[in-house]
């Protein structure tokens, strides 16, 4: 979705509900900061990550991990745009 990568990581720490803010850039809480720019270097097969291609890292996760289709990744992107006013159809397959 085009945000920067140490937005990525503030999310994932929000998100896993650490209780603070991080930056890759700076000292406050940078162990924290380093663990889940590994994990996010992890889903792009340990490649370095940066701002340039943070997205096209995602989307080859959700399309070779977690198995979405380019359709769905497409109705995700247009949810996370506010473009879709409805739910996403039932179509996992587990």
């Amino acid at each position: 979705m085009g945000a920067k990568l140490d937005d990525i990581i503030n999310d994932y720490l929000e998100s896993f509900n650490s209780g603070f803010n991080s930056s890759i850039y700076g000292e406050v809480n940078k162990e924290d900061s380093q663990v889940m720019l590994q994990l996010i270097s992890a889903m792009g097969n340990y490649m370095p990550v940066n701002d340039q291609n943070s997205q096209s890292i995602a989307e080859n996760y959700l399309l070779k991990t977690v198995k979405l289709s380019t359709v769905e990744i497409g109705l995700l992107k247009s949810k996370l745009e506010g473009n879709l006013q409805s739910s996403f159809p039932a179509t996992c397959k587990n």
